[in-house]
């Protein structure tokens, strides 16, 4: 699953301009790569809560092969679609952007995780998974590109875990029957009076 990717626009740098400074007290959250490139990214912690890890090669949400899913069997994790990114600037040591998902998946899911894969040159493809604060459903984001080779995103994918649990319908009719009967005594208890 791929986000559909948007050029470079002033309203877009306009845009993230505005988010990174809405948090002026914010820190940043690396992930860093254990690898030969010692590339990283680095994400305000006003969205991001933690790294969740980073590695060479693929993500992209399929459990058959995607390195995330398959490092980490049996942890709740599924790709799942929603969202989209922008990058914004791109230099030989730097790549900047925005992301943004559906607000709604927080209705679906209790956590939701984002992960960003880029191009590195000549070198394996990298990638960095970040678990997203509550609710959160846009922000900032900057790739250091430690040798200068390489550095665009290619895609950001969204995961999730815990999807929260809708009431069964036995269970709301006898709370509904509960709250029925609690009525009811509570009339007849004025009448008395």
């Amino acid at each position: 699953m791929k986000f559909n990717a948007v050029h470079v626009c002033a309203s877009a740098i306009v845009m993230a301009s505005v988010l990174f400074a809405s948090h002026p007290s914010a820190g940043l959250i690396a992930c860093n790569q254990i690898s030969t490139t010692k590339n990283y990214m680095q994400i305000s912690d006003a969205y991001v809560s933690s790294c969740v890890d980073a590695g060479v090669g693929n993500i992209n949400g399929n459990a058959q092969t995607d390195d995330l899913l398959l490092a980490n069997p049996g942890s709740g994790l599924v790709g799942i679609n929603g969202g989209s990114f922008v990058q914004l600037t791109k230099t030989s040591s730097k790549t900047t952007g925005t992301f943004s998902l559906d607000p709604n998946l927080w209705n679906t899911w209790n956590d939701l995780l984002i992960g960003f894969k880029f191009g590195t040159g000549s070198k394996p493809d990298q990638w960095f998974v970040y678990a997203l604060n509550d609710l959160v459903s846009s922000g900032y984001w900057i790739f250091n590109n430690v040798f200068g080779i390489g550095g665009g995103i290619s895609h950001v994918q969204l995961y999730a875990s815990g999807p929260r649990t809708v009431p069964e319908p036995s269970t709301l009719s006898l709370v509904g029957a509960g709250l029925l009967g609690t009525a009811l005594v509570r009339r007849r208890a004025k009448r008395l009076v």
